[in-house]
């Protein structure tokens, strides 16, 4: 090579050495923590996805080193899968957190590829059986129906149903039930079907009390057609989706109801939610807040305890290790990838 053209060709190497580089950075280790979050702000989901989602915005409020990127699939599973291939692949999210079976299951695949912390806000026990680092954050369903049939059993009511529907959830709750009700009278549905025939099936087997869990627009189909056709059993179902919507549809139906849920939340969390996550309306029910909370607080520990941000060994013996004081509703960590919080049974009052 010429002498001269060697020289112009070092300094050139030289100033393009000093351009920055255009591109996706790459967060370092002091770059701020980097959450995403995949759940339902509209669809038939959003009646706890919107409420989830102010918990994240109040945990983001706490901390300067934080920062929550929520994506709205909208009860869609592809979406799904688009919205955690985003915060993956663009947004180079640390962790994910999800709401809800249908939006949580199809997203596994691609966190666990990214070896991604995944904590989700669901009662399915599939998804944590699939990937090692995959989290539960919700309520035992198998227990908790069990401990509201127990109640019913313990009254005197022998003549019980659950209305199921025809996914993990519905038979974790029926595993349950049947434990109390040995010989149980379990229909089944798909969720969105109309519900008229359940009901009439519910009411001509005499039926005297009925435990289900589901949807919101399931729940409201539910108590539309139990009003209508004039059949009251005792209702029974999780607190967490008593929502506005639902509580103002029960009308007669749901006067004399029964809920296994979480313990109740302190006035100073409620009164710090709405003042830093305002939420016109639907302010009834905000457990599925504290939940998304209770999950961003222990990844935000967990990162903050491990100096390797993708040091998977490290971050899932903090998330399983109990917090130095309790979180919200009696949560004290993973125990075998399930957070185990204590179940309450709560009656619903008529003037409600």
């Amino acid at each position: 090579m010429n002498p001269n053209l060697k020289w112009y060709f070092l300094i050139l190497v030289g100033l393009l050495a000093g351009i920055p580089r255009i591109g996706i950075a790459q967060p370092s280790e002091s770059a701020p923590l980097r959450i995403g979050y995949v759940t339902d702000l509209t669809g038939r989901g959003a009646f706890f996805g919107t409420q989830s989602s102010r918990g994240t915005r109040l945990a983001q409020s706490e901390s300067s080193a934080l920062k929550v990127i929520v994506e709205d699939t909208a009860g869609d599973s592809s979406r799904a899968l688009s919205a955690v291939t985003k915060l993956i692949d663009f947004d180079k999210v640390d962790a994910v957190i999800c709401d809800l079976t249908p939006i949580c299951t199809p997203i596994v695949g691609k966190v666990a590829a990214a070896k991604k912390p995944l904590i989700y806000l669901s009662p399915a026990v599939s998804i944590s059986e699939r990937y090692q680092y995959a989290y539960r954050n919700f309520i035992d369903y198998v227990e908790g129906c069990h401990d509201l049939a127990r109640i019913w059993k313990d009254r005197g009511i022998q003549n019980a149903a659950t209305l199921t529907p025809n996914m993990e959830f519905g038979e974790l709750c029926a595993e349950g039930f049947s434990r109390v009700y040995e010989n149980r009278n379990a229909v089944r549905y798909n969720p969105g079907d109309d519900l008229r025939t359940p009901v009439m099936v519910l009411r001509s087997a005499g039926i005297k009390a009925v435990l289900q869990v589901g949807y919101e627009p399931d729940f409201l189909n539910w108590y539309r057609l139990c009003n209508s056709l004039h059949y009251y059993p005792t209702q029974g179902f999780m607190e967490v989706m008593l929502s506005q919507a639902v509580r103002e549809a029960m009308g007669e139906a749901g006067a004399s109801a029964d809920m296994f849920g979480y313990e109740d939340l302190s006035s100073e969390f409620i009164a710090q939610l709405d003042r830093v996550a305002p939420l016109a309306g639907g302010e009834f029910n905000r457990q599925g807040a504290a939940l998304a909370y209770n999950a961003v607080k222990m990844l935000e520990r967990a990162f903050s305890q491990c100096s390797n941000r993708n040091d998977s060994v490290c971050l899932d013996s903090s998330l399983r290790s109990e917090p130095p004081g309790t979180l919200l509703m009696g949560f004290r960590g993973w125990k075998n990838k399930n957070a185990p919080y204590p179940i309450k049974i709560k009656r619903k009052k008529a003037e409600l």
